[in-house]
């Protein structure tokens, strides 16, 4: 699909739609073309989209390392990126949806969700921030540039994982092996647990949530 003029443009499907390998307005700009599908997204293998889209959800089943040049949003719906997706803007749900980034994939901008679950995939990075109000899970060697905030729910941070800003929740806090936070955590009446040769770099503080450090962190 080629935008023309007039820009920019908008493409509205009711119903599913499935990229299959497409290459949608792939040599323009994010700006020229908003894609809405009231429906399942399905992405399929290798697609390359460039524009801003919402759907009800997003599914990457096709086999991942798809190509989206611009921002991503369902509207309540979960989210689920394959291996070595890459988005270059923000990815976003609503309500009771979950997020779960790509395996070695990339987020150029932030990940915000409501009460469902987040999941930064396995060597996968964030740009920028991670937040919701649901658990927030940063897998093994997994790295997030800015901060994460997570309300009320859980956070964990896997073997290696990393968060260059701060934690924040009152929920618990778990930190594993070598793990490592670039600023301050704050928490609540939940309980932090920091693994062995995890590292904290600011301060860490709770209300009433105990704190257990293991051996070299």
């Amino acid at each position: 699909i080629v935008v023309n003029s007039p820009k920019p443009a908008t493409l509205t499907i009711n119903g599913n739609f499935s990229t299959n390998t497409s290459q949608i307005n792939q040599a323009g700009s994010a700006s020229d073309l908003t894609l809405v599908v009231n429906g399942q997204l399905t992405l399929g293998y290798q697609a390359r989209l460039t524009a801003n889209i919402t759907a009800t959800s997003v599914n990457d089943a096709g086999g991942g390392n798809v190509a989206i040049t611009g921002n991503l949003a369902a509207n309540g719906g979960n989210v689920s990126l394959a291996y070595q997706t890459t988005v270059s803007g923000n990815v976003s749900t609503s309500g009771t949806g979950t997020i779960s980034t790509a395996q070695n994939g990339s987020i150029g901008g932030n990940v915000t969700g409501g009460s469902g679950s987040i999941s930064i995939s396995e060597s996968g990075t964030v740009a920028g921030n991670v937040t919701g109000t649901g658990s927030i899970t940063v897998v093994q060697s997994a790295t997030v540039s800015g901060s994460v905030s997570a309300g009320s729910g859980a956070v964990s941070l896997g073997y290696q994982a990393k968060v260059n800003g701060n934690l924040s929740t009152t929920g618990t806090i778990s930190l594993g092996q070598a793990s490592r936070v670039g600023g301050t955590i704050s928490g609540g009446s939940g309980n932090v647990t920091v693994g062995y040769g995890a590292t904290v770099i600011g301060t860490l503080t709770t209300s009433t949530g105990t704190i257990d450090i293991a051996q070299i962190a």
